[in-house]
């Protein structure tokens, strides 16, 4: 997503000088909140918006936050807050890849692990106290602060019939997503989520993958094709994460510190809750009032796909430094055992559920 401008150069410098000592035992503090997302955006500028209240609420409006929208592209809310710009940032960390790739595990990785258990692997499984560390030495302190929940495969302008009629065709895609399709035989493109829709209507993609329903649906994309294939399994969950300067969190008090911790997890809750919420509605809508037909990825992509996505994975950490190899470890061991409870609890539960009976 594009993002809005920040203050450069001497004002930058300023500014960093200013927040380096925050006294926020002095009465009322404003904090910047720097996001990786345009004010409007459905769920993402609104779950900012929810940590924002949340914040006032708690502190009885001792602190405030300022929420500072993207929009241009021309620094991410992760350099705002590195340069002073900004207290915080409310993003995903797979947009900071190119810093190190391993954030890429603390949004989710391709056939990786859903959002409950993504929460479970960073609050049991030893995952805050390396993502500590990973951010850590780029001086922050991150929290987890959202979570698109599942997501779908994507539209495509024509039926998918199997993995040969996969190969070959040219699809929206980012990141290890992106990799992930080229080594099935895809061509991945680049195309910015407000040029979707142009990219199928022109015949430069024969398919694409956004989000969900919810924010699929609210960039025209069932205008485009009526072929909506499930499921996202390149992005089975994103988790969205409040990013806190480390200077500030240092200079916080216990209170404070448990406060933003509080209010990151109220927003969290709340922005999962309302993607499942909406994302259940847009389904409905998109099926029975758009005549959107939602199909199955065939099992022989999914397979394809999987296979290529644990070797992006695995040569991630193999190419990586020691840390990188951590997180990884501890990202793929968390997964085998959430797998393996799964099996027996909820994706059991969920099969059962399908059977045929009146309820």
């Amino acid at each position: 997503m594009k993002r809005r401008t920040f203050l450069t150069g001497a004002a930058g410098a300023a500014a960093a000088s200013k927040l380096a000592a925050p006294t926020l035992a002095q009465g009322t503090q404003t904090l910047r909140l720097a996001t990786s997302w345009s004010a409007g955006t459905p769920g993402f500028h609104d779950g900012s918006v929810r940590f924002a209240a949340e914040v006032a609420a708690l502190s009885g409006g001792r602190l405030k936050v300022e929420i500072v929208p993207g929009g241009d592209g021309k620094r991410s809310a992760f350099d705002a807050v590195q340069f002073g710009e900004a207290d915080m940032y409310h993003g995903m960390e797979s947009d900071w890849r190119a810093k190190v790739p391993v954030f890429d595990a603390f949004t989710g990785l391709p056939f990786g692990m859903t959002a409950s258990e993504h929460d479970a692997w960073l609050a049991e499984g030893g995952g805050q106290a390396l993502w500590d560390e990973l951010s850590g030495a780029f001086g922050l302190k991150c929290l987890p602060c959202g979570n698109t929940g599942g997501q779908m495969g994507g539209w495509y302008r024509a039926e998918i019939p199997s993995l040969d009629g996969f190969k070959g065709r040219k699809i929206r895609a980012a990141g290890l997503a992106a990799e992930v399709l080229k080594r099935v035989g895809a061509v991945p493109l680049t195309v910015p989520g407000d040029k979707l829709v142009a990219s199928l209507n022109n015949l430069e993609a024969d398919g694409v993958e956004w989000l969900g329903p919810w924010h699929d649906m609210h960039l025209g994309l069932q205008n485009a094709t009526k072929f909506y294939y499930f499921p996202g399994s390149h992005a089975p969950a994103a988790a969205l994460s409040l990013g806190i300067g480390r200077k500030l969190w240092n200079a916080l008090s216990a209170g404070d510190k448990a406060l933003l911790t509080a209010a990151a997890a109220a927003a969290h809750k709340s922005i999962v809750t309302e993607f499942d919420a909406k994302n259940a509605d847009a389904l409905q809508q998109l099926r029975f009032k758009e005549a959107v037909r939602a199909l199955k990825l065939p099992d022989d992509v999914l397979e394809a796909m999987g296979g290529a996505s644990g070797q992006v994975v695995r040569e991630m950490a193999s190419g990586g430094d020691k840390l990188t190899k951590k997180i990884v470890a501890s990202y793929i061991a968390f997964r085998s055992k959430a797998i393996a409870w799964s099996r027996v609890s909820d994706q059991a539960f969920r099969n059962a559920r399908l059977l045929a009976f009146d309820y």
